[in-house]
């Protein structure tokens, strides 16, 4: 992404463009925020893999069930595929979710948390106070606050992938 010996520059040169309208967005406020968070679609591999992984754990039989019975495609999506998918749902959108709330390196070696603080993150931002201030006693309740905040988010994710309980009559 750099303008000078990034990616984008042989590829303007290919097309015959001018290299000077190249636009440096992870130095640019305005296109920072928006280019770290698109490197971290690189991850949307991982969770198609486990998706992949539980679509051809599901049973045959259910479709050929299904099918049978009179049930279309999209009822085969709706009221089979997706449901049976509630669990690997709810481990993507947990580990994106630790994920965001950890993610150090790539903003690190990016922008550092720039321009300005435009992509400064938690993780960051206790790596800055805890190098650059020498603020530990801040550093730490930056990382209770992460630490809650990831627990938290753990909390509510399972509850809202969780399964209803049945009622059990005595």
């Amino acid at each position: 992404m750099n303008p000078t010996f990034g990616i984008l520059k042989p590829i303007y040169e290919v097309f015959g463009w001018d290299t000077r309208y190249i636009v440096n967005l992870f130095g640019n406020s305005k296109y920072a925020f928006w280019t770290v968070t698109a490197t971290w679609v690189f991850y949307s591999g991982f969770n198609m893999i486990i998706f992949l992984a539980q679509m051809g754990a599901i049973d045959k039989k259910i479709y050929e069930a299904a099918v049978v019975d009179g049930a279309t495609p999209w009822q085969l999506d709706r009221y089979i595929t997706i449901p049976l998918m509630k669990n690997v749902f709810g481990t993507c959108v947990t580990l994106a979710s630790i994920a965001m709330v950890s993610q150090f390196d790539i903003i690190y070696m990016t922008t550092k948390g720039g321009p300005g603080t435009s992509t400064l993150n938690l993780p960051t931002y206790l790596y800055k106070i805890m190098t650059l201030e020498n603020n530990y006693g801040k550093a730490n309740a930056v990382g209770v606050i992460q630490i809650a905040l990831g627990v938290s988010l753990v909390i509510l994710i399972r509850r809202l992938f969780r399964d209803k309980e049945e009622v059990k009559e005595g």
